[in-house]
């Protein structure tokens, strides 16, 4: 039912009358009906239908977000991010690389936490994992497509950069950020937006197309996904990896 759901989804979509103003403005390039323009449009909304059309899920049981984070990190607005910090340096200890890890839709969880963990002492990195729906987190799924949905890039992007500054203290070291899924789009923006010294891992995340937008990219860029997610098809990721190389950044996109 899910997946027949998604087909018609696509279907309706690829006739949709907004994509056909795109494509009579001379916006969308590829005769595809499924360039990068009508991925963005519509990768939403076949991400919703594949999660409502799945079957039970069995997953360990929901932790509050005030049992998994161990931190609380000042936000510029006088508020508080709650994050999970593995491997931070001992006070007069030399400073690590850092390394955000940012969560997929369900919020921060102890499966984000577990990865921190084991990345931080695989890497020998402070791993920060970070709230980035601010207090919010859930099992279920509707909600989690809404805390997605609604969770602005540039509220994201100032949160990971106070996360960023309370980590680096006075000091300056390397900065790579990652994300999965939802997180992994977030992460991606927030590179080619703010810091593009930092270097990316997006796991099944939104990419970036737009050439210009990733020249401003100063580090690699790692991408992974798979070769049967309805949100991200072979030309999207095509697209992703022709916007790279006409970018000049140094990448490496696996899909499995």
């Amino acid at each position: 039912q899910g997946r027949m759901l998604t087909r018609i989804l696509v279907a309706l979509s690829a006739r949709s009358p907004v994509l056909a103003a795109f494509q009579r403005a001379g916006t969308l390039k590829s005769s595809s009906p499924f360039s990068p323009v009508h991925q963005a449009l519509v990768g939403n909304a076949v991400s919703v239908a594949e999660h409502l059309g799945e079957g039970p899920v069995h997953r360990a049981a929901f932790v509050a977000l005030d049992q998994v984070a161990n931190t609380a990190i000042p936000r510029r607005d006088g508020g508080r991010i709650q994050a999970y910090v593995a491997g931070a340096p001992e006070p007069g200890a030399p400073p690590k690389p850092i390394l955000v890890v940012i969560h997929e839709f369900f919020g921060l969880n102890p499966s984000i936490t577990a990865k921190a963990d084991a990345l931080a002492e695989e890497l020998g990195v402070c791993a920060v994992a970070p709230d980035t729906f601010r207090g919010e987190s859930t099992d279920f799924i509707p909600k989690a497509i809404w805390l997605a949905l609604s969770t602005p890039q540039a509220r994201v992007n100032d949160d990971l950069e106070d996360v960023l500054s309370w980590a680096s203290g006075e000091s300056e070291p390397p900065v790579a950020v990652m994300g999965f899924c939802y997180g992994g789009g977030k992460a991606l923006r927030f590179a080619v937006e703010r810091r593009p010294t930092a270097a990316t891992v997006v796991f099944y995340g939104s990419p970036v197309t737009d050439s210009a937008a990733l020249g401003r990219l100063k580090a690699p860029v790692c991408g992974v996904y798979g070769r049967l997610d309805p949100q991200f098809p072979p030309f999207v990721l095509d697209a992703f990896r022709r916007g790279l190389e006409a970018a000049g950044v140094e990448h490496r996109l696996r899909v499995f």
